[in-house]
């Protein structure tokens, strides 16, 4: 694996800007800056590996893309329904916190597995 640093930089722009866009749609929701941060970390957490990483192989590198932009799409229509609504913490969490595993998880499945 490779870092672009240009790309990661732009990944990590993106989700800060998109972090600020889920503060704003919550509004006046006391959880609002909570939910920006938490959405901002999340987008980072799958816009890195989609734009700013270089892999191996491309079979590897076509996955791992895919994986990250199908879950950085759940996670950005989970994250602006919950702003959009009043936010409730413990499901904000749960579900959330239950994507980013389950991406985390089966990207690490796919970056462990060596194809020769």
């Amino acid at each position: 694996m490779k870092v672009n640093v240009v790309l990661t930089v732009l990944s990590v722009v993106i989700s800060l800007l998109l972090g600020y866009a889920v503060y704003s749609v919550a509004g006046i929701d006391p959880k609002a800056l909570l939910a920006g941060i938490c959405s901002a970390v999340c987008f980072m957490c799958t816009l890195i590996p989609a734009l700013g990483i270089r892999y191996e192989t491309m079979g590897m590198s076509l996955n791992l893309r895919v994986l990250s932009m199908v879950a950085f799409v759940v996670m950005l229509i989970s994250h602006f329904s919950f702003a959009a609504i009043l936010i409730k913490m413990p499901y904000y969490v749960i579900v959330n916190g239950l994507i980013i595993c389950i991406y985390l998880g089966v990207a690490y499945s796919i970056n462990s597995t060596k194809q020769y």
